[in-house]
């Protein structure tokens, strides 16, 4: 929380970008605290969420978008002018508030859930890309060697080949910080959350204020990329569309107070566009491991970016992993597993037997569901995002209603997996 509020305070003073203003806060470990629980009070900024600009009157509302993502490419870019030579949390000192330091890296992605957060890792701050990187691909795998609890080992990997996955990903690594341009820096400060909660608008669609600033200083990279509100797939109108943020985003100038910025320059800036959505993929990987398997095959994934490889063969990278990765062999010892063999060496297990003759399958029922293989998308896409993934949830470019066919896949989710953490009240 502190460096939330020190990122707030650091843009306030070094930027024109609308940010509340903190008038007073108190840490559970402050000695002065009466409250005894940690709080902030801050300034409530005008203005509404973003929102899904209705169809009947086009004209306006593409005068409205054009000028929303002027204003987000402002943010974007006035966010990297203010550079650092460290990853990791941003602080204010609380003996000179003119003073403001990159501490160890506290935030969502390290801290949950509680086992995650109790897990031994180096927090930094870093200095080079890789080796932020690496400190979380180590952060994986430690954590699920010491974790991996399945809420149904049926449908999920057997540890071995959860573990194996891990180094496939920690392989990627130099693809996206040894091998560029800014590896050693500068680093910036990020906003993981540009989407439509977190950007306050008024009925122009003048954007009046972000919220919801996490403080974390990271690669220019992650900075310089499609904003959340672009991913946002339950959204629709001109002010979440790809191709207008990126038009404008490519051929905005930089503001006054941003010219600093190395994205300053627009033909940089469209060289970091041009992979911004591997970026994001690999970004999601690594940080929120949940996502890993929606973005890892097929084409376009992350496989075929990363190694070079349209043929890549998961199976054969695990078996190569486990010939001749010391550090995965030590840690994961083929005598500890089933069989005193790795699961990628053991004969493929017997199917159960299917439904009764003539019972239909999901996709005999669904006329959108092709077959088997697409229902499983289907099914993991749910597991991890709770929602059903775009190209369900519209036909033909028109929404439609999804009644039991939602509630299949939902009821799927929540009852096969026993994923229900998300919608537990909090008090």
């Amino acid at each position: 929380m502190y460096s939330e509020i020190s990122a707030y305070r650091y843009i306030k003073k070094h930027t024109r970008i609308p940010v509340p203003e903190v008038y007073n806060f108190g840490l559970d470990s402050d000695n002065d605290n009466s409250v005894r629980v940690s709080y902030m009070l801050m300034e409530k900024l005008p203005g509404h969420h973003v929102p899904e600009l209705p169809q009947k009157d086009k004209e306006a509302n593409e005068t409205k978008s054009k000028r929303f993502h002027e204003q987000l490419s402002d943010i974007i870019l006035q966010l990297s002018a203010c550079k650092f030579d460290k990853i990791g949390s941003l602080n204010q000192s609380r003996e000179d508030p003119e003073v403001f330091e990159v501490g160890p890296l506290y935030d969502f992605f390290s801290t949950y859930p509680l086992n995650r957060g109790r897990t031994s890792f180096n927090r930094g701050p870093y200095s080079t890309i890789s080796e932020y990187y690496n400190a979380f691909a180590d952060l994986n795998f430690n954590d699920t060697k010491a974790h991996y609890r399945p809420a149904n080992p049926e449908l999920s990997p057997p540890l071995d080949e959860e573990l194996a996955r891990f180094q496939l990903i920690k392989q990627m690594i130099p693809k996206f910080a040894e091998n560029t341009e800014h590896n050693n820096g500068p680093f910036v400060l990020q906003h993981w959350d540009l989407t439509s909660e977190n950007i306050l608008v008024d009925d122009d669609c003048n954007i009046t204020g972000l919220l919801d600033i996490n403080g974390v200083v990271g690669p220019i990279a992650n900075l310089c990329r499609y904003p959340g509100i672009i991913y946002q797939t339950t959204k629709t109108g001109p002010l979440f569309h790809r191709r207008t943020f990126l038009n404008t985003f490519l051929e905005r100038d930089a503001p006054e107070n941003a010219q600093s910025s190395i994205i300053a320059d627009k033909k940089l800036r469209a060289k970091f566009m041009k992979n911004a959505h591997k970026v994001w993929m690999f970004e999601n990987t690594i940080l929120y491991p949940a996502h890993k398997h929606l973005n890892l095959k097929g084409s376009g994934g992350l496989y075929e970016f990363a190694f070079g490889d349209p043929n890549f063969s998961e199976k054969a990278a695990f078996k190569k992993i486990g010939d001749s990765d010391e550090e995965f062999r030590s840690a994961v010892p083929a005598s500890e597993q089933r069989g005193g063999k790795y699961s990628w060496d053991l004969p493929p297990r017997k199917a159960k037997r299917g439904r009764k003759a003539g019972k239909p399958g999901a996709w005999e029922k669904i006329p959108w569901v092709k077959d088997r293989k697409q229902d499983n998308e289907i099914r993991e896409y749910v597991r991890v995002h709770h929602h059903l993934p775009p190209q369900v949830k519209a036909r033909e470019g028109k929404r439609r209603n999804l009644g039991p066919e939602k509630a299949f896949y939902m009821v799927w989710a929540f009852v096969t997996c026993r994923d229900l953490a998300w919608v537990t009240p909090k008090h």
